[in-house]
């Protein structure tokens, strides 16, 4: 079966299209974007127990759009300095936050949306998330 030189350059342009498209797994989430405040934390003792506790707080992490994290605090593990700024990125789908300058493993942390609130969940052997609501 012989192909036209059109049909040829139309195949080439589609390949050349297809090898161009990129999955950006790294990509922003615009609901997720913005100034998130810290408004409550679980504190397991182990057996699944615990519950989340509201606290006041000026603890806050913002999601910007180009894939870059900042805190007034250090997001490293729960609870956290806010005299201690710290950094980072997010990535999706993955839904993990990846902190600068943070002892392995506590580098990672992952979150997830419910119910408009953020939830960070810190590698702890029992759980130890903090709950975060939307400021803007």
């Amino acid at each position: 079966m012989k192909m036209s030189l059109k049909n040829c350059f139309i195949l080439i342009a589609l390949l050349g299209l297809l090898i161009n498209c990129t999955d950006d797994s790294e990509g922003t989430d615009p609901k997720l974007e913005g100034r998130w405040q810290l408004k409550a934390v679980l504190m397991d003792p182990g057996d699944g127990s615990g519950t989340f506790q509201p606290i006041e707080s000026d603890k806050y992490i913002e999601f910007l759009s180009n894939g870059e994290i900042r805190s007034n605090s250090n997001l490293c593990s729960s609870g956290g300095n806010i005299d201690n700024p710290s950094s980072g990125k997010y990535v999706l789908p993955d839904s993990v936050l990846i902190i600068d300058n943070c002892p392995r493993p506590l580098g990672r942390t992952y979150f997830r949306i419910e119910s408009e609130n953020l939830i960070l969940s810190y590698p702890c052997i029992e759980p130890c998330e903090e709950k975060y609501v939307k400021l803007d």
